[in-house]
């Protein structure tokens, strides 16, 4: 073992104050955060670069009022 993981090794059995735990949750949900933006924004771009159309929140099967109007229309 080399020297520095014995102090890893401290550190991460040692118990942490509420002050310190709270703020490697705040770094942690800082960096999901980030993450889940950057999925987000690569996968957008990739639906762009294929030609898919965006998401826009509602359900890719149309509604029966939609489906009524494409039959009628």
């Amino acid at each position: 073992m080399m020297p520095y993981q014995s102090y890893q090794q401290w550190q991460i059995e040692r118990p942490k104050t509420a002050s310190e735990q709270y703020a490697a949750d705040v770094r942690l949900g800082v960096f999901a955060a980030g993450v889940s933006r950057s999925f987000r924004q690569a996968s957008s771009r990739i639906r762009a670069a294929a030609g898919l159309r965006p998401r826009l929140g509602r359900s890719v099967r149309p509604s029966a009022r939609d489906a009524a109007v494409h039959v009628s229309g």
